[in-house]
């Protein structure tokens, strides 16, 4: 990278800044090495995903085995003030909104699996394609530090940089779909895990909303004190009352 870099200064200077194809194939090459380390980073996400996925659903069907029975939520709340339920009823309230929105892309990222294979055995048939279309003499390149940049040492660096993108890409690709299972399955417990716990909020939420309700309803109003509006204890026992 850092010789590509050297290159194009050097065209930089004297080209007087005007783009010529020499330039464009120096350009190209160090944005195709750019995308050999991205890949080489993808394919190692997927490749760890093959322990770290597996890792994740065992650990998230422990939580779910160890919750067992449903909680009580007349046991869960008792005690509370009404200060605290309407506290807790708002929170409640927010994380149900959080929890819908993962819900709904847990749920695009599961329908996308098989659309997800196919594109990427799909890819793979054209990297195949692109690869017997590079000239084979891309594949092996002599690099001297002391040439003069030139048009046909940045074709032979595009080509060969070219070949090596295809080749990290396809290795992340393989690596995509060897760990799609794990992958998928992981996904698959974190959405019954986050369905279990939307229930559960839905059933406390409800008996939130219940108590609150029934705590309004029963609380005294204005139209039940006999005291005259024009009385100075009118405005102590509207306080007192809301």
């Amino acid at each position: 990278m850092e010789l590509v870099n050297q290159r194009l200064a050097t065209l930089q200077d004297t080209t007087g800044g005007e783009s010529t194809q020499a330039q464009q194939n120096y350009e190209q090459t160090r944005t195709l090495l750019n995308t050999v380390a991205s890949m080489n980073r993808e394919a190692q996400s997927y490749t760890e995903a093959l322990t770290t996925a597996p890792e994740r659903a065992a650990e998230i069907q422990a939580r779910l085995d160890e919750q067992g029975t449903e909680i009580d939520p007349k046991v869960e709340l008792a005690g509370l003030s009404d200060t605290e339920l309407a506290s807790r009823l708002a929170a409640k309230l927010a994380e149900r909104d959080e929890q819908a929105s993962r819900l709904e892309a847990l749920d695009r990222r599961l329908a996308a699996r098989e659309t997800s294979a196919e594109s990427a055995n799909g890819r793979l048939e054209l990297i195949d394609q692109r690869v017997d279309e590079i000239p084979e003499s891309a594949a092996s390149i002599i690099v001297n530090a002391q040439r003069t940049p030139s048009l046909a040492e940045a074709t032979e660096w595009r080509n060969h940089a070219e070949l090596l993108a295809l080749a990290a890409e396809r290795k992340a690709l393989q690596a995509q779909l060897a760990s799609q299972t794990a992958r998928y399955s992981a996904l698959a417990a974190e959405r019954v895990e986050l369905a279990a716990i939307n229930t559960r909020d839905a059933a406390l939420i409800l008996e939130l909303q219940t108590r609150l309700a029934d705590t309004a309803a029963s609380a005294p109003s204005l139209n039940d004190i006999s005291i005259n509006a024009a009385d100075s204890a009118y405005a102590i026992a509207a306080d007192i009352v809301q």
